[in-house]
């Protein structure tokens, strides 16, 4: 299987994030300040607009709760 291409795989990165912050009803300022963001940062990973840094998704998934697999496509797992 090919990977996604990297825009399309930050992009569903990012929904998963935003899925998951309102699922735990957390508010983008309080997830973004836990992740070291300020909250125009975090819209802009949630909706695909900016690329997600390593160190930034391994947090996210700790705060979220979540294994870092679970924010990522089926097809990169």
């Amino acid at each position: 299987m090919e990977p996604e291409p990297l825009d399309e795989i930050d992009a569903y990165v990012g929904r998963r994030i935003e899925a998951l912050r309102l699922a735990a009803d957390l508010t983008e300022e309080h997830l973004a300040g836990r992740l070291g963001l300020d909250p125009g940062g975090l819209r802009a990973m949630e909706a695909g607009r900016v690329k997600v840094f390593t160190d930034t998704l391994v947090s996210a998934a700790r705060i979220l709760r979540v294994n870092v697999a679970e924010l990522l496509p089926p097809s990169t797992r």
